[in-house]
Formats: C-alpha cells, structure tokens, sequence
C-alpha cells in the first residue's frame, strides 16, 4: 500500500497544472483501494498539496490496512469528510475544504479490483460525482482500475468512473484489454509495487494485444 500510494501522488501531480499548488480531492472507498487513497493523500500534503478526503461508505467496515490510514491522516489533521449513506452534504463540505472550493485532480479510490456485483445507493451515486468533476474540468485519477469497471470483461457494473489515468499495480488487467474499457481507463500507467517477479512469471499471463501495448506506459 505505501509502495502504491507514492506512484498514485506522483500521477496526480502529473496531471496537475504547472505553476500552481495543486487542489487534489481523494475519494476514499472502505477497502484497500480507499486506503491507496489515504495513504496517497499523505504523500500529496507532503509535497505541498491541497488535499481533502472525502471518505465514502461505512468506516466501522474499513479494511485493517485502510484503518491504519485513516488514522495517519486523522493525526496529520488533513481535512476528512465522511459520506455514509448521501453526499448531498459532504460533497459541497468536502470540496470547501480545498479552499479553491474546486479540484485539479480527483482520485478514484473507490473500488477496486475485487468488485463483482453492481453498483447502486450512494457508490454509484459518488462514480456519477467523480465523472461530473470530470466533464467541468477536473482531471481524474484511478487506483489500479476505475471505479465501477469489472477487472475480468472491463464491462461497467451499472456504472463506471471515466479516468484520464489510471495507475494499475503489477501489471494490466484482463478487462484492460477489452475494447469496451478504454473509454474509461485514459492513460494507463503500470506501477511496480514490490511484488517478486517469480509471482508475476507464474500467475501472470503474457500480453498478446498489440492495442494493449501501444496504451501502456510507467510511471
């Protein structure tokens, strides 16, 4: 997570416009890909960075891992909001919390890749949030695949995050490559996070798409 967390703060300075202090809103979900976004947030404030968290869904659930996050950011005094259920309020709190009252770049850290039922309530309800963001200007940033989106048929599961990036881990993923996913995957950057490469060689598979290739980058 830590090894992930410094490659996704990168990409959002990337995306960033030069000559000004970047204004990043982190959508956290209450799985890993949430505590990605914690911990990334932690990075961002760090290199100067204004950062707010807006924290989606039921913290009692919170992955270990992302517990531990949130509680890092909660002694940095990062500015976290917390949407269980709507974000009729939190959103305009969270989004006055970067004292420009509007983001450069927002990270997706919603779901991951584990994902397998269809989105509804108040998850699809912040993919809508993230893609309106977008479509005003703002630059989207998605942990590992965008929210919304199946790993395995890179269909939408009733609704998906469009990304201008997005940072996957370890390498692409099976959905990545089908032709209905690019909409929504932008720019994708593969980022080495410690994984032994004798893991890669014997669970991964070869990469046999051409298109595939030619979207691929790192960072």
């Amino acid at each position: 997570m830590e090894n992930a967390s410094v490659h996704i703060a990168a990409a959002a300075m990337q995306l960033s416009p030069a000559g000004t202090v970047p204004s990043i809103l982190l959508v956290a979900g209450t799985g890993n890909n949430g505590g990605d976004a914690l911990a990334a947030a932690r990075h961002l404030a760090n290199a100067g960075a204004t950062v707010s968290l807006l924290l989606v869904g039921d913290t009692s659930k919170l992955s270990s891992d992302a517990a531990v996050q949130l509680k890092t950011c909660r002694s940095m005094r990062l500015a976290i909001t917390t949407a269980r259920s709507s974000l009729e309020k939190a959103l305009p709190a969270a989004l006055r919390r970067l004292g420009s009252g509007w983001p450069h770049v927002v990270v997706d850290g919603l779901f991951g890749t584990g994902l397998s039922r269809e989105v509804d309530g108040i998850a699809l309800e912040t993919i809508r949030v993230i893609n309106g963001l977008r479509a005003k200007g703002a630059r989207v940033v998605a942990i590992d695949i965008p929210s919304g989106l199946d790993a395995s048929s890179g269909k939408p599961l009733g609704g998906a995050v469009y990304a201008d990036m997005t940072v996957t881990f370890v390498g692409l993923k099976t959905g990545m490559l089908a032709s209905e996913a690019i909409p929504y995957l932008g720019r994708v950057a593969i980022a080495e996070i410690g994984v032994p490469w004798s893991l890669i060689e014997s669970l991964g598979k070869p990469l046999k798409s051409k298109a595939a290739t030619t979207r691929r980058g790192r960072i």
